[in-house]
């Protein structure tokens, strides 16, 4: 499994921002990336473009947990 971070756009606002999905590969990750943007973005995913592929990651067999959830 790898961590993707992608570049996007809000269309309809202007809004930029970046995103990161874990997947097996940048297929997948390309494929599952508008609709977790757009569901955090509150849009619909026809109003989301994703931009470049930024960063690719390794994930590792480490597991942090936040203060809220511990």
């Amino acid at each position: 499994m790898k961590r993707f971070l992608f570049a996007y756009r809000v269309v309809s606002t202007g809004t930029e921002g970046e995103f990161s999905v874990a997947m097996p590969d940048e297929e997948a990750a390309h494929k599952a990336i508008k609709a977790r943007v757009a569901d955090i973005e509150m849009t619909e995913e026809e109003d989301i473009e994703i931009g470049d592929l930024l960063k690719v990651l390794d994930l590792k067999d480490n597991y942090y947990e936040c203060e809220g959830c511990t």
